[in-house]
């Protein structure tokens, strides 16, 4: 019974420190420049599945861009 209790209380220290592990700041420095930079060409942008999915369904979109910037998807 005395060991149950070690390991009970064992594993709930993990968790809690692993929870805290997955909460902590990251003090990495991220390049976000190139993504911000990049500019999208304007134009309709389509795209089709090349087969059918199980329901018959083709699976398509189409993304229309003006002045950079993405203003309708479909």
């Amino acid at each position: 019974m005395k060991m149950k209790k070690w390991i009970a209380v064992g594993l709930a220290a993990g968790m809690s420190l692993s929870m805290f592990a997955g909460c902590q700041k990251n003090d990495s420095e991220t390049n976000s420049s190139d993504a911000t930079n990049s500019t999208l060409k304007d134009g309709t942008w389509t795209a089709e599945a090349e087969k059918f999915d199980d329901h018959g369904w083709k699976p398509n979109i189409s993304i229309q861009v003006a002045e950079g910037k993405i203003t309708e998807v479909a």
